[in-house]
């Protein structure tokens, strides 16, 4: 546990800036759990941290990887609040399942199959960027 104090302590941090924002809930928000933080803020640690784990993955660093893809799993998950849009909902759950796959694959040390992931990941992230980036700039 002492090895995680360091990023917990930063994960804690990033998700109290993301949580506690005070942030009104856009139109279209899932009701059920609305959202707090704007799009913006949430996209801006989801893209922080993707790239954070991707690095991880390159220097082959085990449990910051790990650490990061928990935290883009648990951020992509918070992202689903912001639509009830079907194919919105696909593609945030996907990529956060692929996330938790990626902290498993650094938990391995299995950094190529690590290094797919982030690919995928990317690549359902781009997908939903083409599809709802107006909308998500018109909530900022």
């Amino acid at each position: 546990m002492t090895k995680y104090r360091a990023g917990a302590a930063g994960c804690l941090l990033i998700l109290a800036a993301v949580g506690l924002s005070g942030a009104r809930q856009d139109e279209g928000a899932n009701k059920s759990t609305p959202a707090i933080a704007p799009p913006s803020m949430l996209m801006y640690w989801i893209d922080r941290s993707y790239k954070q784990m991707k690095l991880a993955s390159m220097q082959k660093k085990s449990d910051r990887g790990e650490q990061y893809a928990w935290l883009l799993a648990e951020l992509t998950h918070a992202n689903k609040r912001h639509s009830d849009n079907a194919k919105f909902q696909e593609l945030s759950d996907a990529t956060s399942k692929l996330s938790v796959s990626a902290a498993g694959a650094f938990k391995a040390a299995e950094f190529d199959r690590a290094r797919e992931l982030a690919k995928q990941i990317d690549q359902k992230c781009n997908a939903c960027h083409d599809q709802f980036r107006d909308a998500e700039e018109a909530g900022d």
